[in-house]
């Protein structure tokens, strides 16, 4: 069965944001793409000003951020998944920069 591109969450290029209905004010899936989009360009904000020195992890946190965002909209547009993807890639990163990070400060790689 074919899926109503309007019900699309990934692929929503015009309409309104809210819907008005009885109960109140409803977002649209094109509201919700705007939020998550924004919630992407947080993300790799912070992935870019937390990936900083020269230990592995930071260096591949800089080389995934300079390709990341042509891989969702432009190399990958097709895959709704890639957003997803690439998201998830990023908290998985800023958790190891994290990790890292405390391994250093505790000196031995333990955490206290």
């Amino acid at each position: 069965m074919e899926q109503h591109p309007g019900t699309d969450f990934y692929r929503a290029p015009c309409g309104g944001v809210t819907y008005t209905t009885p109960n109140g004010v409803i977002p649209s899936i094109r509201l919700e793409s705007f939020r998550l989009g924004l919630t992407d360009v947080k993300y790799m904000h912070l992935l870019e000003q937390q990936a900083i020195g020269d230990d592995l992890a930071a260096v591949e946190a800089r080389a995934f951020l300079k390709k990341a965002a042509r891989d969702v909209s432009v190399a990958f547009s097709h895959d709704s998944s890639k957003a997803d993807e690439t998201r998830a890639m990023a908290i998985s990163f800023l958790l190891r920069l994290a990790e890292s990070r405390q391994k250093s400060v505790n000196g031995n790689g333990l955490f206290r």
